[in-house]
């Protein structure tokens, strides 16, 4: 009797400190799964897009000079005629004009820097570095836009973390995060109808005082690495 009760006890053991080691193995399995899926994100989180490649601007000048000597005296030549004109912009002297700028302020907890844009068949990209809680990740945002009756429809495609397509969450963190770097900038401020009209696909007005001249954007057509616009002075009234 007291053998059977010793085997039935050992048994019992057997059982228990096996269901212990089973359970420890699956919970070191869930874990490590749980590490390389953390991984994963990260790494997709912060890879750097492969057309990603910020400019750098030759020169320490603060104004472009594909924009005072290329791009002003020809508009100028052509606005004071009040005929539609066309103009290129190149990709390398929008990233020289952009790479010059603050686009947004970078004291606070998010800084932005390092803006680029790639110009490829109809589409657009924006690309910038934005640093939170130490962490950088590159933020990409792609667009088709299209002229319709006079107004420009983005056509926001996809909102990218790193190489993560995140287009709805991204695009409400990229929302705040302009918002709160805005704050201060009237509403009908250029730059700010213009981050609202993409993020939104909200139809955007093209008209603008450039040099005291008022003109509107009849007309945009993007290839690989240019834009071609149209430009319609509006006579003083």
């Amino acid at each position: 009797m007291q053998t059977d009760k010793q085997n039935d006890n050992t048994q019992l053991d057997q059982r228990q400190t096996g269901g212990k080691i089973k359970w420890t193995k699956n919970k070191y399995e869930v874990i490590l799964a749980i590490l390389l899926v953390v991984i994963l994100l990260l790494v997709l989180f912060t890879n750097k897009p492969g057309r990603y490649k910020p400019f750098r601007s030759r020169g320490t000048d603060l104004v472009s000079p594909y924009l005072t000597h290329k791009l002003a005296p020809e508009f100028l030549d052509n606005v004071q005629l009040d005929l539609p004109f066309e103009m290129v912009i190149t990709q390398d002297g929008l990233n020289d004009i952009v790479s010059r700028i603050g686009w947004f302020d970078d004291s606070g907890k998010v800084t932005v820097s390092a803006p680029s844009i790639v110009f490829r068949q109809d589409v657009f990209y924006i690309m910038a570095t934005v640093k939170a809680a130490g962490v950088p990740t590159v933020v990409t945002i792609i667009a088709e836009p299209v002229v319709d009756n006079g107004m420009i429809v983005f056509n926001l495609r996809k909102v990218k973390f790193g190489s993560m397509p995140m287009t709805v969450v991204a695009k409400r963190i990229v929302q705040k995060m302009i918002d709160e770097q805005m704050a201060d900038v009237a509403e009908d401020d250029t730059q700010k109808r213009f981050w609202k009209a993409l993020l939104n696909n909200e139809p955007f007005d093209p008209s603008f005082t450039v040099y005291d001249s008022q003109i509107k954007i009849t007309n945009a057509k993007i290839e690989k690495e240019k834009l071609t616009i149209t430009i319609l002075p509006i006579p003083e009234k």
